[in-house]
């Protein structure tokens, strides 16, 4: 029971997406509003829905839909430059997306992981920053030992950010 009622609560809430997109898609005006002005509406209802850092995943967001790196972003925004209409209309509908609580990095594709970029989407876990913190302190005692190169064996590699951070360095053998 428990089971069918996530399911259909899951089928509901991509419903709901899918017709607040197609919704977006239609009636999107052909005003360029300008970048903050996005921003701000995103941060406001990335906050509603309790995303905790809202304005950073609303310039993160925008940012990845103009190919515009934070700086870059800001600069703009400065600037009260606009974006096209096209652009705010798919802003807007992956921000709806990002309020239901999907993960930015399957908006954006992508996640960092220490020095990489790694391709995620719906199935591959998101790198988290506790596991930084693991292979760092699993990086930091394999230097140690006294092999000259040592055998790491990573199981359950997910989205294999931890083997990636290991294959980066000279001296260790990964299996």
């Amino acid at each position: 029971n428990r089971h069918r009622a996530s399911s259909a609560q899951n089928f509901v809430t991509k419903v709901f997406i899918t017709d607040t997109v197609a919704h977006l898609m239609k009636s999107a005006p052909d005003t360029e509003p300008t970048i903050a002005s996005v921003v701000d509406e995103l941060t406001r209802e990335f906050a509603a829905a309790g995303i905790l850092d809202a304005h950073v995943d609303a310039e993160l967001l925008v940012g990845h839909v103009l190919r515009l790196s934070r700086g870059e972003l800001t600069a703009q925004t400065v600037l009260s430059r606009t974006m096209s209409a096209e652009h705010a209309t798919r802003v807007r509908a992956l921000g709806v997306r990002r309020a239901a609580r999907e993960p930015l990095q399957y908006l954006t594709g992508y996640a960092y992981f220490r020095s990489l970029e790694l391709s995620v989407g719906p199935g591959v876990f998101v790198p988290r920053p506790e596991t930084e913190l693991l292979a760092q302190i699993v990086i930091d005692h394999v230097r140690s030992l006294p092999e000259d190169e040592p055998l790491v064996v990573d199981l359950g590699t997910g989205s294999g950010a931890v083997s990636y951070t290991h294959l980066t360095l000279p001296t260790i053998l990964l299996v």
